[in-house]
Formats: structure tokens, sequence, C-alpha cells
């Protein structure tokens, strides 16, 4: 017992002594059209979403610790229909990298990843079908490895990687081809690649661009790719134009490729 307290004072005292780099950025979009008596037709449409980007990073002697924190909801609702969700994200990673040379450093990662709400798929406008849900499905991805980062807007790692899958009722974690059952849980060990760049272009763009591939050990055939690329613009003090690209392949979801696109204006305050 008084080892472990002592082990556990001294990781919060070296915590707080550590040098600590935090951001935390939330934005608020708004788009609102109504239409009364308008000769020319038109729909009445509101749509919102919120979210909070969040990042912290302690550099100790020996290691850095690193943790992003995304949050983000969105509704839209068109005339008399009921709203939908457009936008549900969770996602959190901590990152732990040990400085054993300048720019190539070992690595342990984890990350959990779902969404906020019920999600549907609408077959027309009176039917709907419950698809997904909070932590229905839900991730966590454990992985070691090595990072590469030569400049400190660019970083690279590969590593090995344990990935869960947990889904309760909809099939999510489900394998048809191991039994006849659907199965809630589904683990899958395997080779984990990310590369991620974090650039300013001058004192107003921002480009995040993040670039994430697993392949477990069954075969090159069960490859999921996932690329963000997001272009903040802070035009004023609190108002921020940005555009996103989303691209994902994950067999399991969809035997096709997404995409996902957003421009946005709205409101953002920077919190740290």
């Amino acid at each position: 017992m008084k080892k472990i307290i002592i082990a556990t004072v001294l990781f919060v005292s070296s915590v707080f002594s550590a040098t600590w780099k935090n951001e935390a950025i939330a934005s608020l979009n708004v788009t609102q059209n109504s239409n009364h008596n308008w000769a020319a037709g038109g729909e009445d449409a509101l749509s919102w979403q919120v979210s909070v980007n969040a990042a912290s990073e302690g550099s100790f002697t020996l290691w850095d610790w690193k943790n992003h924190l995304q949050l983000a909801y969105g509704r839209t609702r068109i005339d008399d229909e009921a709203s939908r969700k457009h936008l549900d994200k969770i996602f959190f990673e901590s990152l732990l990298n040990y400085n054993l040379l300048p720019t190539i450093k070992p690595y342990a990662s984890g990350r959990v990843e779902s969404q906020f709400t019920k999600s549907y798929s609408y077959s027309d406008t009176s039917a709907r079908v419950a698809i997904s849900d909070f932590w229905n499905p839900g991730y966590l991805t454990e992985s070691v490895g090595m990072s590469w980062s030569p400049r400190a807007v660019f970083q690279t790692r590969l590593g090995f990687a344990v990935k869960q899958t947990y889904s309760a009722d909809y099939g999510w974690a489900d394998d048809i081809k191991t039994t006849a059952e659907q199965e809630s849980f589904r683990n899958e060990p395997g080779l984990e690649s990310i590369t991620e760049i974090n650039y300013a272009l001058n004192d107003i763009l921002k480009y995040q661009g993040r670039l994430s591939a697993f392949v477990n050990f069954k075969g090159v055939n069960e490859i999921d790719g996932h690329w963000e690329n997001t272009l903040n613009a802070q035009v004023a003090k609190y108002l921020v134009f940005s555009a996103g690209l989303e691209m994902l392949y994950d067999k399991d979801l969809s035997l096709n490729s997404q995409l996902r696109q957003s421009v946005n204006v709205g409101l953002t305050y920077q919190m740290l």
C-alpha cells in the first residue's frame, strides 16, 4: 500500500510540474429561413449545430502526453417535418510519447468514439427505423508503436492496435460469418497508421488534417480508412468560417465509401 501511495504522489506531482499547453474552442452555427405568402415558393428551414474542440499537451522530461476531445451535435428541420440529426460525434484520444529521440518516439495511445443520441433511417416521410444510439455502436482502440514527427505541424505513427466494437441492439459488432446469433461485441487485433497535420497558413487560416487506417490480421481486404480535412478562417474575434471534407471507408458500416462535406459560418469562443 505504501508503494502505491508513493507512486501516486510521484505521478500527480509530475503532472502538475509539467509544462502544459491547453486549447479549447466552442462554436455555434445557426441557419434559419422562413417564407410567408412567397409567390416563388420555398420551404421554411432551421438548422443548427454546436461543437467543442479541445486539446491539452503536457511536456515532461522523458515523455509528452497529448489529449484531444471533439464533441459535436447538430439538427435540421424543414417545413413541418420533425427535425433530423445531421451531425453527432464523440471523440477522445490520449497519446503518450516517450522522448527517445527528437523526431522518432515510441508511443502508446487509447481512443474512444461514439455518438450522443439515437439515429434513424428514413424510408419515407412517415416511417423511420432506429439504426444506432449512444455507445451502440461504441469503439475503443488501444495501440502501441513508433511515431515520427520531423516538424511540429506534422506527425505520423504506426503500431499494433486492438479495436473493440460494442453494439447491444443494432448489429454493428456482429460478424455473420462466425455465429448464427447476433454478437454485441467484437475484438479485432491489427495494425494502425495515423498521420496528422496541423498547419497555420497565416494569422487567419488554419488547416487540420487526419488520415487514419486500420487493418485487422484477417487480410488486406479488411482495411478501414478515415480521412478528415478542416479549414478554419477566423474572420473576426468571435466569428469563424469553416469548411470540412470527410471520407470514410469501413466495410462493417457500408460496402461503399462514405463522403461528408460541410461549410459553416458561426460564432466561436476560445475558452482556453
